[in-house]
């Protein structure tokens, strides 16, 4: 038992990166699957800040919510509603649309140099805003509103 405690002890290290935020690292597979799976409830808080107090409504957000029943009952929500496949499938012909217009925009570009990576960012970025509020965010609508709200 004390061997196995001692080989425990090297294998996760905790840090404060930038003197602020405590960080764990685990080392070991074994050790990050049992930290993740067994002990994941301990492991479960998020960093408490300013900034996502006022970002996240209180924290009340799934993302920035304090580990405890409320944020157990908006996982369940997600998962019960919003996550579905009944949910997912219904937007496939959106997706399989935004998908199609990357590819036909890319081979309109021909054998020019492209940022795959910002192309796939914004194509996740129409898909969401599209299943979320019905329109793309490049929309000259929404490119205006969020000028105005970060400006």
């Amino acid at each position: 038992m004390k061997s196995e405690y001692m080989i425990l002890i090297w294998k996760i290290f905790h840090l404060h990166l930038a003197s602020l935020v405590p960080t764990i690292v685990v080392s070991s597979t074994d050790v990050a699957e049992k930290i993740l799976k067994t002990y994941d409830h301990i492991f479960a808080n998020k960093p408490h800040n300013e900034a996502t107090h006022y970002l996240a409504y209180g924290q009340k957000n799934i993302i920035f919510a304090k580990y405890g029943p409320y944020w157990r009952n908006m996982r369940k929500l997600c998962t019960q509603h919003l996550l579905t496949n009944q949910k997912i499938n219904s937007f496939q012909s959106l997706r399989r649309q935004q998908v199609e217009l990357m590819i036909k925009s890319l081979q309109n570009e021909g054998r020019v140099v492209v940022d795959l990576s910002e192309r796939v960012a914004s194509l996740n970025a129409n898909m969401t805003c599209l299943m979320v509020f019905g329109k793309k965010y490049m929309d000259e609508d929404l490119k205006l509103y969020f000028k105005k709200l970060f400006i």
